[in-house]
């Protein structure tokens, strides 16, 4: 293999990884320039002014992705609308799959990271290599036209065989992986696989910043995919209510009682930080932990109750559900069924232009959440349509990511982290925003909510977060900016800066974020 070689690679054996790079894509390079520039991190290049990072590199490659997988959906799919046309193309370019993708071919083996990156495992991060795989698209593009890129993107995506609901694989040549699986527990919705479960652990040292944040997407998902492990199933047989506002919503705590004693539980699911118990008379208890709340399932009756218990659902089959809410901003409440069990959806009613698919049953099911958001877990869509609904609203985008009506389960403390990961200020007007930017936005915020939840949320200085089983949360550890003031910056080494923005602390980097 021969061509021109980049003058500031770092060294030999980086050179020899980039060209076994190659041969496991299968391509050969006329200018080898343009594979060093697509593994080179934004963080590398700020450490050498004259290297061009790859993002230029990403943007080209996303737009020759789509078109690929576009051009392949229209071809084998000739009777699928539009709207179908482009669920399947939003489960095949996301981040995970890409990701994936660039596990496979160990680009993050050869990746050029800044010091910082590398120190926090930056080889690892699934927003790094998916960033990294489109990078490679595009320098295959810029390199040798569109025939060889089209083939290298259906060879990369061939074989991933699992698709979206109600949509099966076509075509010799590729196949879609999907996003994240719906938690809405329906009759089509695939079994959970349940979460270990985790018994409590020795109390974490408090962090610097001594703060406090109530239950996010990542913390309410962490419970729902417990409770899907310990209630599907049981009946329940006595409830007692210590508090009644923590029931307010109903009339007295006999009419609550009334509608959840002697019902079975189906299912559990979430919309944003609300959780949904799904009964089997249709109809749905819904649980808000507030600002404080926690849920924790106890085998026996006879363990202590902790002090502020407000509500306890007990089971036939023995065993307890406990609601503790200390300043009682919580709620727990039963919505009755609008529809017919096993009836199909009557209309699929946008929420800010998007289409949340996945969640229009919870819509449907329990009105009283028909005002939130899109999902950002469960509501895929194109990081396209993302930047058309930011460009549609006009204010600062961390007040915007905390909209519930806008995106609901994002809080301060993930705001915060989704910003930094995407290099943006919290004060930056949505409607400023390079289709770049709003491309990394989109990116962030998938790829943080998922880390966070596979860390099990986050418990700060208070330890008032806590999963089922009374652990705290792991991602506390994983916090980039958020509770670091004066901390150095993780990957730039100025130290992280605390602003006062609507009343709530902003964490963020001066340096990193612009």
């Amino acid at each position: 293999m021969g061509g021109p070689r980049p003058l500031d690679h770092p060294n030999l054996d980086g050179m020899a990884g980039e060209r076994a790079l190659a041969d496991r894509l299968g391509h050969f390079f006329g200018d080898w320039a343009l594979l060093h520039q697509a593994l080179s991190h934004r963080s590398w290049c700020a450490e050498r002014d004259a290297s061009a990072s790859n993002e230029r590199l990403e943007f080209l490659g996303d737009a020759v992705l789509g078109l690929v997988v576009a051009e392949h959906c229209y071809a084998v799919y000739p009777e699928f609308a539009e709207g179908q046309l482009a669920k399947v193309r939003s489960a095949v370019v996301n981040a995970r799959v890409l990701a994936q993708v660039a596990e496979d071919l160990d680009v993050g083996g050869v990746l050029l990271l800044g010091k910082g990156e590398e120190s926090s495992g930056g080889r690892a991060k699934g927003s790094l290599l998916s960033d990294a795989t489109e990078a490679l698209i595009g320098a295959v593009y810029l390199d040798a036209g569109w025939a060889p890129a089209r083939a290298l993107v259906l060879r990369l995506l061939g074989g991933r065989q699992a698709w979206p609901d109600g949509i099966s694989a076509r075509g010799p040549t590729m196949a879609a992986a999907t996003g994240p699986r719906s938690s809405w527990p329906g009759a089509c919705a695939a079994p959970a696989r349940a979460a270990p479960r985790r018994t409590p652990s020795r109390p974490r040292p408090p962090t610097r910043g001594g703060g406090s944040a109530m239950p996010e997407l990542p913390e309410v998902e962490t419970l729902r995919q417990d409770l899907s492990k310990e209630v599907v199933g049981r009946k329940v047989k006595l409830v007692s209510v210590a508090n009644g506002r923590s029931v307010r919503r109903h009339p007295s705590a006999k009419h609550f009682r009334a509608l959840l004693e002697g019902r079975s539980i189906k299912g559990v699911g979430r919309l944003g930080k609300y959780l949904l118990v799904n009964l089997d008379n249709g109809a749905t208890l819904v649980v808000h932990l507030g600002m404080s709340g926690q849920l924790l399932r106890v085998k026996s009756a006879k363990e202590p109750k902790p002090k502020h218990t407000h509500v306890v659902i007990t089971f036939t089959q023995s065993g307890e559900l406990r609601y503790v809410d200390p300043r009682t901003f919580g709620e727990m409440f039963i919505s009755g069924s609008t529809g017919v069990e096993g009836e199909k959806p009557a209309s699929s009613s946008s929420v800010n232009g998007a289409s949340p698919a996945a969640t229009v049953p919870i819509r449907q099911a329990v009105p009283e959440l028909a005002h939130l958001g899109f999902d950002p877990v469960e509501d895929v869509m194109s990081w396209e349509r993302f930047a058309i609904m930011m460009r549609s609203r006009h204010g600062g985008i961390k007040a915007l990511l905390m909209d519930q009506q806008f995106a609901a389960g994002i809080g301060n403390l993930y705001s915060d982290e989704i910003l930094f990961a995407s290099g943006l200020r919290y004060d930056r007007l949505s409607d400023s925003l390079s289709a770049t930017e709003a491309r990394r936005l989109y990116r962030a915020m998938v790829e943080t909510l998922a880390e966070a939840i596979k860390h099990r949320g986050s418990s700060l200085a208070d330890e008032q977060y806590r999963d089922l089983f009374g652990a705290v949360g792991d991602y506390q550890g994983q916090h980039q900016v958020y509770d670091r003031e004066g901390q150095p910056c993780r990957r730039c080494r100025n130290a992280i800066v605390r602003t006062k923005t609507g009343g709530r602390s902003t964490f963020y980097c001066e340096h990193c974020q612009v």
